[in-house]
């Protein structure tokens, strides 16, 4: 066996036709056929085409267990460079400036019953309704949302704080049970996530408006038993579903719980790799305020789309249902219903001069 060539790139082809192809476009190839036969190779790096049979991609990887990377064989056409020169300047599509931007992943970060879904369930009210955020900035159309939890009940905790917090309800929707339908399943694999997204797209109709917003809680439902200390693992889970939200224009939020220790670097609190930093362009952090009052604060860790958002502190009360819903007749059904008369909500009491990582 010679020693690798520090500059080649040899192309492994299960068919003559795919041979053809990148012989056509200038690379090194050659046949399934030459590297079963124990042909010497020179290569840095070995690209397995689709058409490789399993005895084939074993072969190559004894033989380069550093090297051999497997690619699909449309992806080997598909790719296309382009200068930079070429490529025009795109804006970001806010939905909260500095906190959620259409088709990036934000992933928010926080204790057990820190406020996390609160903040959550407040954005998406808001976004219902076309209003602005809490600092004042976005709003315009209405915007729907999609809600995968299976930290909170739908009926009893999801639908009561959006009646709390005056969501327009028929445009923000949950996933109803667990995934596999028999109470069983707290996991949803990642080739499932987009079909759970198509379904919810036939919605939009009935919402009169887009779904621009999904949710994830808590995170480690599509990245179920997986080392979240393995930066490779994180991205084979959770890639896919940021690159179909990202094709969608969909802002991604996913819940994620704070790790035990207390790292040097904000960006590091969420539990795992720095691979879940690496994925999203957008992180905040939740957390108490520290007062004695009750309040919380969201606080910016990482904005790759621009400077760190203002905080904002918050505080969770809870207000009269007669005040929350503006029907009577609604209101006094519900009452009767849950067997009390306060609803939970949001107050919103002003910016937070401070980052996650001060």
């Amino acid at each position: 066996m010679t020693s690798p060539d520090s500059n080649a790139t040899l192309y492994v082809c299960g068919s003559p036709d795919e041979f053809g192809r990148q012989r056509g476009l200038g690379r090194r190839a050659m046949l399934a056929d030459e590297v079963i036969d124990g042909s010497p190779i020179a290569a840095k790096r070995v690209v397995l085409g689709a058409g490789c049979a399993a005895e084939t991609c074993t072969r190559v990887r004894q033989l380069f267990p550093d090297e051999a990377t497997a690619l699909r064989e449309n992806d080997l056409h598909r790719l296309t460079l382009r200068p930079l020169a070429d490529v025009e300047p795109e804006a970001v599509d806010w939905l909260w400036p500095g906190y959620i931007a259409a088709g990036k992943l934000t992933i928010l970060a926080g204790d057990p019953g820190g406020g996390k879904s609160w903040v959550m369930l407040d954005v998406a009210a808001r976004l219902s309704r076309g209003d602005p955020m809490p600092d004042g900035t976005g709003g315009g159309p209405p915007v729907g949302m999609l809600f995968i939890s299976y930290n909170d009940g739908v009926g009893d905790t999801l639908r009561v704080r959006c009646l709390g917090l005056g969501a327009d309800a028929d445009r923000i929707l949950a996933v109803d049970g667990n995934y596999d339908g028999v109470g069983e399943s707290r996991y949803i694999p990642p080739e499932a996530m987009q079909s759970i997204l198509l379904a919810a797209e036939d919605h939009e109709r009935d919402m009169r408006c887009r779904i621009g917003l999904v949710v994830l809680d808590p995170l480690s439902t599509v990245l179920g038993s997986v080392d979240q200390n393995q930066s490779n693992a994180i991205y084979q889970k959770l890639g896919p579903l940021v690159t179909h939200c990202e094709a969608a224009g969909k802002a991604l939020v996913c819940i994620d719980h704070t790790g035990k220790g207390r790292p040097d670097r904000a960006i590091n609190l969420a539990i795992g790799s720095q691979g879940k930093a690496g994925l999203a362009r957008l992180m905040a952090l939740v957390a108490d305020s520290g007062d004695d009052d009750g309040t919380r604060l969201l606080l910016s860790s990482k904005n790759s789309l621009g400077e760190p958002a203002e905080g904002m502190r918050f505080q969770v009360v809870d207000v009269p249902i007669r005040e929350a819903v503006a029907d009577s007749e609604d209101a006094s059904r519900i009452q009767a219903r849950l067997g009390r008369d306060t609803l939970g909500t949001v107050h919103w009491l002003g910016p937070e001069p401070k980052t996650a990582q001060q």
